[in-house]
């Protein structure tokens, strides 16, 4: 057998900022235990070790950061609900960061969906397309969305910006 050495100083090495960006918001989700399909290793750590690097390097206080583990449909619309919720009490004048760790599906005809953990990816209906959370961000009128990806099956390790 062979022993695998894993290097985690990125999750405990986490650069600290001074400053503080009070107008910017996370909504995080990481989804790892899915009841239908196979886990995702490291999505929960992963999410989890995104919002200190919000908090500490970009300087996000702790009630910016709006964390769902293990995320149901009904989650993830409660999730853009309260983001939503936020830009408009700011009128627009934010920045939100939306990250995703778990699977995602495509449905054949180019569009893609992040599955939610009680969805199997056969009914696209219940889970989250990625056109309608760009949508969704979009109509935020935030001044800056980001999306980051880190999930399975439709974007690999893919960085994407949303205007």
């Amino acid at each position: 057998h062979k022993i695998i050495q894993v290097d985690n100083s990125i999750d405990v090495q986490i650069p600290v900022t001074n400053t503080t960006n009070a107008n910017t918001f996370a909504v995080i989700i990481g989804n790892e235990n899915y009841q239908r399909v196979s886990k995702v290793e490291y999505a929960l750590n992963d999410a989890k070790i995104f919002a200190e690097y919000c908090q500490k390097t970009l300087g996000l206080p702790k009630n910016n950061i709006r964390s769902y583990t293990d995320a149901t449909y009904g989650n993830m619309l409660t999730a853009l609900k309260d983001i939503s919720d936020i830009a408009k009490a700011y009128n627009g004048d934010l920045n939100v960061i939306f990250y995703y760790a778990g699977h995602g599906i495509p449905d054949g005809k180019g569009n893609a969906f992040l599955l939610p953990i009680d969805a199997d990816g056969t009914q696209s209906n219940v889970c989250l397309a990625v056109n309608s959370l760009y949508n969704k961000l979009n109509e935020l009128k935030a001044k800056r969305q980001s999306c980051l990806w880190t999930h399975v099956s439709v974007v690999h390790n893919e960085v994407k910006v949303c205007w």
